[in-house]
This record gives C-alpha cells, structure tokens and sequence, in this order.
C-alpha cells in the first residue's frame, strides 16, 4: 500500500493498494470514506485513487473496502495527519518616494509548487504580475499590499504596508540676508 501520513491542507493525493488487501474474487467496486464524505470509487487494477486533504489541519481517518465479485469485502484503515500552510508577504523597499517600484513577494510555508497566488492593494493601485508570486507595483501614497495563497480549496493570506516618503514640490527658497552699512556723508 501506498498512503501518506502527512498532507498539507488543500493538497490532492494518491493512494494505491496493491492486490494485499484484495478479496478472493476479482474486484468489482471500491468504497471509501474520508474526512465524513463518502466515495464510490468504482474498482481498478492498481486500486489507484485521488482525494483532497480538507483546509482545516487534524488527523483524520481513511477506510476503503474493496469488493469482489463474489460478494466478499477487504477493509483497510489508516489516519492522515493534515497540516496547514502558511503565507508570508514582503516588499522590498518597504519605504519608498511616490512613483519608485516596489517589488513584493510572497513565499508559503511549507513550499507548495503548485500555489497559486493573487495580490490586492488598498489604495487600489496597479501591480504588475498581480498572479504570481513575485509582482512589483508604483505606489503614489502609503499602500497596503494582501496577497492570497491558494492551495487546492483552501486559502490563506498576510498582507504588508509600504510606505510612501512625502516629498515637497516646492523650490528652495533662497533667503538674503541684508547687512547695515555706514556711511559717511561729508558735504563738499
């Protein structure tokens, strides 16, 4: 048999039994149950079948029945552990003048490949790359940036606050100083 003990929330993943567990006849139909659904999962050769870990973490149970043509039943259980995730944003510079770009990065913990990302800002501004993980954007005021991770059903979210460096439009101002000056007047 092949089956995970650990999954991270939201992640699909295979299970295969081999002909261990197979009752005497040939396989006619598959059952299982998991994380309080239940599935027909029809009979196969390889006893190959896919399930999605839930989004909320715990050790949960899964029990399949295989049955044969014969009426005859084999039964296996065995827990799963789900773990969540988490997602963290950052940008670089964190502190910026109106106009410079931001570049902002989100990296989950664990690391899942197969994440998919989605970036927001209030205010609304434009962000580049808004569905990666790495997108960069121009702020003109003090922005805040959340990010969203999805993993399979399940999401997750942080957020960072870039901050926009008041500039002053205005020229120097050149200031002179007068000095008091003597004379002497002498008439002629």
């Amino acid at each position: 048999k092949n089956i995970p003990r650990h999954v991270t929330a939201g992640s699909n993943f295979l299970i295969s039994f081999g002909t261990g567990i197979q009752p005497a006849g040939n396989p006619s139909d598959a059952f299982a149950s998991f994380n309080g659904s239940d599935y027909a999962l029809g009979a196969s050769d390889f006893y190959v079948y896919s399930f999605s870990a839930p989004c909320s973490p715990g050790k949960y149970d899964l029990n399949l029945t295989i049955q044969d043509t014969l009426g005859a039943t084999a039964n296996l259980s065995h827990s799963i552990t789900v773990h969540s995730f988490a997602v963290q944003a950052s940008a670089s510079p964190i502190s910026v003048a109106s106009g410079q770009v931001v570049n902002l990065s989100a990296v989950t913990n664990p690391s899942l490949p197969n994440a998919s990302y989605s970036w927001t800002s209030v205010p609304n501004v434009s962000i580049q790359n808004a569905n990666t993980s790495n997108a960069t954007s121009l702020p003109s005021d003090t922005t805040a940036y959340t990010v969203i991770a999805q993993n399979g059903n399940c999401a997750v979210s942080d957020h960072v606050t870039v901050t926009v460096q008041a500039c002053s439009n205005n020229p120097p101002v050149i200031v002179e100083v007068a000095t008091a000056l003597s004379f002497i007047v002498t008439p002629s």
